[in-house]
């Protein structure tokens, strides 16, 4: 979306494409050298496992114990977000509909596919980068248009993915001879999954629509909004903690502190490097 709402016809892609690597991932290798040294320096006995030096390269790969693939797919969705752009610019929501159900079908073959091939580098290619892109892809497509489509378009999406929820629930009994909820599909997303999270997003955002109708966010929707990556980042140490500790806590309150906590480091620390003016430490270190 940077790239097209940047206007400038004469940045080429390969241009964007680093702009976006130094902007999602410089900030993940930045906290990175922060947890490992941490680890280094302090000896945490449930986290000392994680000092290898394979766990280490592999998580600076966006790979790892975890937590950070999430980052590689925002890098693949920003890079093949002016090819998605240009697919669905001047597509209704009607059309939009069908185009994003057939990549969430198209993805479940893909995944299957993937498993059938003894090649680890095509296994890897197709699982790795082909599924996440066609997956959220489709994801990123429906957001994108959101704003531009009409009512009737909005209930036309919603409605389907609805239906396509409600006809994976119906298979998913048939076949396994039990109710499933949609988190048992949520790693690797499938269309079960994605058509649950968009009929929540719809409902959530026409609740806001109707009850909080702000001409401007109030202040810690727009913070958490503009720092994502950074409090998710954040938030790792302490899952990973309430995880390896076995804390024993209610679930509920383990999740707010996590919450909490994060997005008091991450105001901490916008605060602290704005005060600086410095452009380059303001890029890495919110966000």
């Amino acid at each position: 979306m940077a790239y097209y709402y940047s206007g400038k016809s004469n940045i080429k892609l390969w241009q964007y494409s680093l702009s976006r690597f130094k902007r999602l991932v410089f900030p993940v290798w930045i906290f990175l050298v922060f947890f490992f040294l941490s680890i280094f320096i302090f000896e945490p006995v449930g986290f000392v496992d994680l000092f290898t030096l394979k766990t280490i390269i592999s998580t600076f790969l966006l790979g790892g114990f975890g937590y950070v693939w999430i980052i590689k797919v925002f890098l693949i969705i920003a890079i093949c977000s002016p090819i998605f752009v240009r697919f669905i610019k001047y597509k209704s929501g009607y059309a939009l509909t069908f185009i994003t159900l057939a990549m969430l079908l198209v993805s479940l073959l893909v995944l299957n596919v993937s498993y059938e091939f003894n090649n680890k580098y095509l296994l890897h290619f197709l699982s790795d980068i082909i599924f996440p892109a066609t997956v959220y892809g489709a994801v990123f497509m429906i957001g994108y248009k959101m704003l531009g489509l009409t009512t009737k378009e909005k209930l036309f999406i919603f409605f389907s993915y609805l239906i396509a929820f409600t006809l994976c629930v119906i298979f998913y009994y048939y076949m396994m001879g039990r109710l499933s909820g949609p988190q048992y599909f949520k790693y690797p997303p499938s269309l079960f999954y994605i058509a649950y999270s968009l009929i929540a997003t719809f409902i959530v955002m026409w609740f806001f629509e109707r009850f909080l109708p702000f001409k401007k966010l109030p202040f810690i929707i727009d913070f958490v909004s503009s720092n994502t990556i950074w409090i998710y980042l954040w938030h790792i140490p302490l899952v990973e903690y309430f995880r390896r500790y076995d804390v024993p806590l209610n679930f509920v309150l383990k999740y707010f502190i996590a919450v909490f906590c994060s997005v008091i480091v991450t105001l901490i620390q916008v605060y602290l490097i704005r005060k600086t003016k410095n452009v380059t430490l303001n890029k890495l270190f919110s966000g």
